[in-house]
């Protein structure tokens, strides 16, 4: 097991705040076989000089470390790709600047891979720090949660996933050839590397294996990417994303019926964006609800059929 190569790589911008506990958590793993590529997206901040001199100290705990930079920012998943392009090892966990890995996080996910050799992609659970101003608050994974597992198809996987990205890519744990069979993370869609590539993954019949252990300190936050003001609104504004990733990989692969149902949902939600900064207004709020009904029994159906608690 100790002859796998692991190739972790942290994706950073602006991640000065956070960064150091992301690098010390790597350097602590049990398993030591591991890369450490650090893949910065033009930050503003002082970033690249915290990482640089934290490698200067410590990158004789690593087989390899590097840090890549770019001229430009260019999105999460081309700064993604980056790290994966320049990875030597034949698993590689990415992981934000700002998230934790726990001190047993590589060697669970090595030990799960030898065990099940023909998995290719393996998720994990995550224990979630939410930033309350001062204070944090961790919140544990259900023990026997509803996910994704090795026990469904790449075909039910798929039918799960058209509804949301349903499993965190801060748990992810991925072959680089899988990556390289795929083509990579799409880069078209610069503001979500994880969603369009599960949903391309299980429609190229690859399927998720699933580890019931937490792996992942999952930071949450104001700076987050997907956190921000989002619940002020009854309609995430990150949904024009969805809808993108919705016409690209899950239009053409649903049936006529189901077609009706998603380009009405999206269709709904172009329409009462415009109310979204009146969120107040709770009788708009209670005709979108009613109108988007057909979608939500829907998904409701799917998930209730498809998607069953795994211990």
């Amino acid at each position: 097991m100790n002859d796998i190569i692991v190739s972790v790589v942290v994706i950073t911008y602006n991640s000065a705040d956070y960064v150091l506990e992301t690098l010390e958590s790597i350097k602590k793993q049990t398993y030591k076989n591991i890369e450490l590529i650090i893949t910065d997206d033009k930050s503003k901040d002082n970033t690249i000089e915290i990482c640089n001199k934290w490698l200067d100290e410590n990158s004789k705990e690593f087989i390899n470390s590097r840090i890549i930079i770019t001229a430009n920012n260019s999105g999460i998943p081309a700064n993604c790709n980056r790290g994966i392009h320049a990875a030597k090892g034949q698993w590689i966990k990415i992981i934000a600047g700002d998230d934790i890995l726990l001190p047993d996080a590589i060697k669970n996910y090595v030990q799960f891979a030898e065990q099940n050799k023909e998995c290719e992609i393996i998720h994990a659970k995550v224990v979630r720090m939410v930033h309350k101003g001062e204070e944090i608050e961790k919140i544990s994974a259900e023990k026997c949660p509803k996910t994704l597992h090795q026990q469904m198809s790449s075909k039910t996987q798929f039918k799960l996933l058209r509804f949301s990205t349903m499993v965190l890519a801060p748990s992810v744990f991925m072959k680089k050839i899988l990556l390289e069979n795929l083509d990579y993370l799409d880069e078209s869609i610069k503001l979500c590397e994880d969603w369009p590539f599960w949903l391309k993954l299980t429609l190229n019949g690859k399927k998720f294996y699933f580890l019931n252990k937490e792996t992942v300190l999952y930071r949450i936050h104001e700076k987050s990417v997907y956190s921000g003001n989002e619940n002020k609104f009854f309609i995430n504004p990150f949904y024009t994303v969805q809808k993108s990733i919705y016409e690209k990989y899950i239009r053409e692969n649903i049936n006529f019926c189901e077609k009706i149902i998603f380009d009405s949902h999206y269709q709904l939600m172009d329409y009462f964006f415009k109310f979204n900064e009146k969120p107040s207004n709770s009788s708009v709020k209670i005709i979108y609800n009613i109108l988007r009904m057909p979608y939500r029994i829907y998904s409701k159906i799917i998930f209730m059929t498809y998607n069953k608690i795994i211990c």
